[in-house]
């Protein structure tokens, strides 16, 4: 345990442990740290089928049971891949959350170089989200593309109810100005909405920055742009 953050420290000893003793039909599987991964989770990947998410902190320990209880019923109903959960790991050994294993998703990490200028995206992107919306249920913005396509949509961290302008931060986060009217005119999205999507991506980045920036230069370049294109429009 970190005790100054009040968070466990987690590695490949701490996860190959969960593993064997929680799930032995899976001991003998290969266990690979994905780097980088998310702010929520260190993810392994299980063998070539299955992946490990393991929260870091507790802001993400609702995420696992949610998703598993969720993910199943929307699948179905959804025009993009999301991830499958398989099973639901319980704290023990000093790890004091619940965990998840999950089907691997075969796909890129979408980059703005990659889809910001792709309107096929940010169309297929706005279908995703108007289906979603029918359940009355939100995603998070990671996505994953193949073959320069979007593919699948695998962090549903703050999927609830709420209001439908948080789906809109991904326009500032992937998308250009071009896309972002694509994405706009598909979801039909009006003024205040829109207004309040920015103002929620300007927030996010910020914080975002604040908190990480100093030490990863990756986020500072992705929160960077995410509140340039937020205060663009």
């Amino acid at each position: 345990m970190d005790r100054r953050a009040g968070t466990p420290t987690i590695d490949a000893e701490l996860a190959r442990r969960r593993v064997d003793t929680q799930f032995p039909r899976w001991a003998d599987l290969r266990l690979r740290l994905l780097d980088p991964a998310g702010s929520d989770h260190v993810i392994y990947r299980l063998g070539e089928e299955l992946t490990v998410r393991l929260p870091r902190h507790t802001g993400a320990i609702t995420q696992v049971r949610k998703e598993a209880e969720w993910l199943p019923r929307l699948a179905p109903h959804l025009p993009l891949a999301v991830p499958e959960p398989v099973a639901v790991g319980e704290p023990d050994f000093g790890y004091p959350w619940s965990w998840a294993v999950s089907r691997w998703l075969p796909g890129e990490v979408a980059t703005v170089e990659g889809l910001s200028e792709s309107h096929e995206a940010a169309g297929a992107l706005a279908g995703f989200l108007a289906a979603l919306h029918r359940f009355d249920a939100e995603p998070a913005e990671d996505l994953l593309t193949a073959g320069g396509r979007l593919s699948a949509v695998i962090d549903f961290g703050e999927l609830g109810v709420g209001d439908p302008a948080r789906d809109l931060v991904i326009a500032c986060t992937l998308m250009s100005a071009g896309t972002r009217a694509t994405f706009r005119a598909a979801l039909d999205v009006d003024d205040p909405t829109w207004t309040r999507g920015r103002g929620r991506a300007l927030e996010t980045g910020l914080n975002a920055y604040v908190a990480h920036a100093a030490v990863n230069p990756r986020v500072a370049a992705q929160t960077t742009r995410q509140i340039t294109q937020a205060l663009a429009g």
